[in-house]
């Protein structure tokens, strides 16, 4: 049986986007396309999680060589539980304010859709008293 590669979804500025493999998200974080507060989902994950949560994404610059050797550091493997864990507690500071930009953005995204609808139904019981 031929396995699927890992599919992504992200969510940058309010827009979601995906499915992307995770090789494109390492290409969207390296051009600077990807933020670490922007968020993440995939099937298996039960919330969405910040972007600085996958190992690796956002890796550290390496270590300075010591005597001329360089140390090989490579970013923790992290269980599908552990990233659910991690996601948890993510959402949970989301809620209690630990993302306040996230959330002004959303509120203002909201008004702006709600505004939207408030004037397209105006326009449309204008229409039907013009019959």
């Amino acid at each position: 049986m031929i396995q699927m590669a890992t599919q992504w979804f992200y969510a940058r500025d309010t827009t979601q986007h995906g499915p992307v493999d995770e090789a494109f998200l390492f290409q969207l974080a390296e051009r600077g396309e990807l933020g670490p507060s922007d968020l993440l989902w995939r099937p298996g994950l039960d919330s969405w999680i910040r972007a600085d949560i996958l190992p690796g994404l956002f890796a550290p610059p390496p270590l300075p060589s010591v005597v001329g050797v360089q140390r090989a550091v490579s970013a923790p493997i992290l269980t599908d539980q552990q990233l659910r864990r991690v996601g948890e507690s993510s959402a949970r500071k989301a809620t209690l304010g630990g993302d306040k930009r996230l959330r002004a953005r959303d509120v203002f995204a909201v008004v702006v859709v709600v505004m939207f609808l408030i004037v397209m139904l105006v326009a449309f019981i204008e229409a039907l008293s013009a019959l």
